[in-house]
């Protein structure tokens, strides 16, 4: 065959075959547009959206984007697509199949994809035989993302909240037993503000206005004074500390009461008014010059045992 195509250029051979070879073409052609109607492949429909994290807290080294992206192609958000769309009857799948969820599962994944913008942005693309559906998942996608951040977070608040408040209640027993003590020191030992009753002692021990009021007065502030200044000084802190974190508690408190979205849409999606596949004249063209190529080599046999 090889000495067959040294001694017969190939456009000799095509014009000697121009007739069978045009029979091919045409042939190929009526085929490949019947064979790529929408009679024998279900043409299919891409809703895209592009969306922009806002308002999420970064964990570790991840950038907002990323979290996004995480939680957006979580399993939780597909089981809410399926159930929301019958996905299994939509994708004409037997739900008595033993392997039906991965099946779903795979038919979801070929035809949804999350892609990273240069922009840190995230564009959701989606193809279906309904222009319609394919939009309106990327819409449920988007809410149900919403709806997933916001459960987090509220939950993250609540165990906040909750631990604020355990503390409040802690550092409410600790002021309250450290009144006690200052209740019982002042009740037992007369003795109010120990730098003020201080400075009174000092002044009548210097004018000589001593008593035995004054003396009594000396020695309980020289055995209880350093005790009541290291409680009153506990006690301030103690109390510091509650304002401190029943602010924490107020902000953890609106935080789970919050309802805000998590996702900036910045392009939404839309039911498209033309197929996105198949590709009709690709498909013709490839099958064409298949054809013709397997033609031209079965010809080159023919003529090579001639």
């Amino acid at each position: 065959m090889k000495k067959y195509f040294d001694n017969k250029s190939i456009f000799n051979l095509i014009k000697k075959w121009k007739k069978e070879l045009s029979l091919v073409l045409i042939s190929s052609i009526i085929l490949s547009v019947i064979f790529s109607s929408s009679i024998f492949i279900t043409p299919k429909f891409k809703s895209n959206a592009i969306i922009y994290p806002i308002n999420l807290s970064t964990y570790s080294e991840e950038s907002e984007t990323e979290q996004m992206l995480q939680v957006i192609q979580s399993q939780g958000i597909r089981d809410n697509i399926f159930k929301t769309f019958n996905l299994g009857k939509h994708y004409e799948l037997d739900e008595k199949d033993p392997y039906f969820y991965t099946y779903l599962n795979e038919e979801l994944s070929e035809n949804l994809t999350f892609r990273e913008t240069k922009y840190e942005s995230v564009e959701i693309e989606l193809i279906d035989k309904d222009p319609q559906i394919a939009s309106d998942m990327i819409d449920s996608i988007i809410y149900f993302y919403n709806k997933k951040v916001l459960f987090l977070h509220h939950k993250k608040s609540w165990e906040m909240v909750r631990i604020s408040n355990r503390d409040i209640n802690i550092l409410k027993k600790d002021i309250k037993k450290f009144m006690d003590s200052i209740k019982n020191i002042r009740k037992n030992y007369g003795l109010l503000d120990f730098n003020i009753q201080a400075k009174q002692v000092s002044k009548n021990y210097a004018k000589g206005n001593i008593s035995n009021e004054l003396i009594n007065l000396k020695n309980n502030l020289a055995e209880n004074g350093e005790f009541l200044k290291g409680i009153s000084a506990s006690l301030e802190s103690k109390r510091q500390n509650l304002d401190s974190v029943r602010r924490e508690y107020d902000i953890h408190f609106s935080d789970a009461n919050k309802v805000i979205d998590y996702a900036q849409i910045i392009s939404s999606p839309f039911p498209a008014d033309k197929k996105t596949y198949p590709i009709r004249w690709l498909i013709v063209l490839l099958s064409v010059m298949s054809s013709l190529f397997v033609s031209i080599i079965a010809i080159g046999f023919i003529e090579n045992k001639k």
